[in-house]
């Protein structure tokens, strides 16, 4: 998703999709926060889903320990858009569940 321009990309995607609607597009059940989510990644798409359908991500085999770290950091000083939990919490509650329903 192009995050500094989230209206252009969903414009692009209604186009391919045949609708006149961004919300009439198809979304995927999960996204990851890899590569520099916030400050504007994350907040544009989080008008597009609900924040249980992101994961933390850090892209780590491509991006070095150190960038990977500041990112981490950038995901823990960002305001959650859940009351009462945090970007970690959120994220980690989604891990949890991606992995105990593959290990059925």
């Amino acid at each position: 998703m192009d995050g500094d321009r989230p209206e252009r990309a969903a414009g692009r995607a209604s186009r391919r999709h045949g609708a006149g609607d961004p919300s009439a597009i198809p979304l995927a059940k999960g996204y990851d926060t890899a590569g520099t989510a916030f400050p504007r990644r994350i907040p544009a798409l989080l008008n597009l889903v609900a924040p249980e359908r992101v994961l933390f991500g850090s892209d780590y085999c491509w991006t070095p320990s150190g960038p990977a770290g500041v990112h981490l950091a950038a995901l823990d000083a960002a305001e959650s858009p859940v009351e009462g939990a945090t970007w970690r919490s959120l994220t980690t509650v989604k891990a949890q569940r991606l992995f105990s329903a593959r290990s059925r």
